[in-house]
């Protein structure tokens, strides 16, 4: 075997013990809060890149965390050996067909805890990536729980997503 693909699977594994740790910080964290944790993103697809991926995870909540809570979740993001880009939103929240979604707060990549105004303009396509191809770590199975997004509702949170993508944005919703 190459070098690359060694690495390629040593971070592939290391990858998967961060995920099971995080989640496992995470069920310890918020207890009988948490309904249930899913993978999206580049890691459930397979085309996870440790140089310039992060792991897209979506937590739905029963209700919010306390600021206990959201203090642990903030450390046990800093303290990941990968990058993780979370949503949490509450179980009310995640199943809304609405452009921008109200949700909790997102955990960024950068270990910020982010509060978008509004709502996140991205999260219906979170969510449709989770139902589609996501892994359900807790919880029940994303086909379970979520439903797909329409396509109105997806192509609109598109739209409005795409210039955020290409470095256009102009609102900081996302």
């Amino acid at each position: 075997m190459t070098e690359e693909v060694i690495h390629g699977m040593e971070w592939s594994h290391i990858a998967a013990n961060e995920v099971s740790l995080y989640a496992g910080r995470m069920e310890e964290t918020l207890g009988d809060k948490l309904v249930g944790i899913y993978i999206g993103g580049s890691f459930a697809r397979g085309g996870f890149q440790p140089a310039t991926s992060d792991i897209d995870l979506l937590l739905v909540l029963s209700g919010a965390p306390t600021e206990q809570q959201t203090a642990a979740i903030k450390q046990a993001h800093q303290e990941a050996e990968v990058r993780f880009d979370t949503n949490f939103a509450e179980a009310s929240q995640a199943r809304q067909d609405k452009v921008p979604t109200p949700i909790a707060f997102v955990m960024n990549p950068a270990g910020e805890l982010l509060r978008p105004r509004g709502g996140a303009v991205d999260f219906i396509i979170n969510r449709q990536d989770v139902y589609e191809a996501g892994v359900t770590l807790a919880g029940k199975r994303a086909k379970e729980y979520f439903k797909p997004a329409p396509w109105a509702v997806l192509s609109q949170s598109l739209e409005m997503t795409t210039p955020c993508i290409i470095g256009q944005c102009r609102n900081s919703v996302l």
